[in-house]
């Protein structure tokens, strides 16, 4: 699936899985995707990957639109909170 998807041989994709090596930076957003976990999971990959339901997941794969409104609603909730406290 993963050799197919990046037209690699499945030896490559065994040698990642390994450790021997990595993919290129080219590919790192695409492997994110279709493994639904986050990048920085892919890079740093220290224990179990994250719920493809995990807020880190779900926040990669939103569009500028979108992150740009949590963004906005996160700004204001730390406003209020400050204000109160």
């Amino acid at each position: 699936m993963v050799g197919a998807r990046f037209n690699i041989s499945d030896k490559a994709v065994s040698s990642w899985e390994r450790g021997e090596s990595v993919p290129e930076l080219d590919k790192i957003a695409d492997l994110a995707v279709l493994l639904k976990v986050p990048c920085t999971w892919l890079l740093k990959g220290k224990g179990a990957p994250p719920a493809p339901d995990a807020i880190q997941v779900i926040i990669e794969d939103l569009s500028a639109s979108e992150l740009a409104v949590i963004t906005a609603t996160i700004q204001a909730l730390r406003k209020e909170r400050s204000s109160v406290a």
